[in-house]
C-alpha cells in the first residue's frame, strides 16, 4: 500500500498514466504480497527465504489478482501495442500469457 502511494505521487504529472492497484495472474482472485518491508520495491508472490543475505520477507499484504483479459474487457481495450512486465522473478507472475 506504501510503495503504491509513493509511486502514485511520483506520477500525478503524468495525467496519461494509469495506475492499477492490483497484479496479473492466469487466474483472478487474492494473494499474498510478501516483502521485506512496508514501502520496498522488494516484493514477491512467494514469500522467498533469502535469509543469506540478511533478508526477512516479513511484511504481507493481500492484493488483488485479475486477469489481462478481464482488464482489457472492463476498459474497452481492444488492442494492446506495448506491455510491460515489471516481475523481478518469472516466479513472481506464473502463467502470464
Amino acid at each position: 500500500a506504501q510503495a503504491f502511494e509513493m509511486l502514485r505521487e511520483r506520477l500525478l504529472p503524468f495525467p496519461h498514466v494509469r495506475l492499477n492497484r492490483h497484479a496479473v495472474g492466469a487466474r483472478s482472485g487474492t494473494a499474498t504480497l510478501y516483502a521485506d518491508a512496508a514501502g520496498s520495491s522488494l516484493r514477491s508472490l512467494t514469500q522467498r527465504d533469502v535469509s543469506h543475505c540478511g533478508i526477512a520477507f516479513q511484511h504481507a499484504e493481500q492484493v488483488q489478482i485479475r486477469t489481462l483479459d478481464e482488464y482489457c474487457t472492463q476498459l474497452g481495450i481492444s488492442q494492446i501495442n506495448l506491455l510491460k512486465k515489471t516481475a523481478r522473478y518469472s516466479m513472481a507472475l506464473p502463467s502470464v500469457r
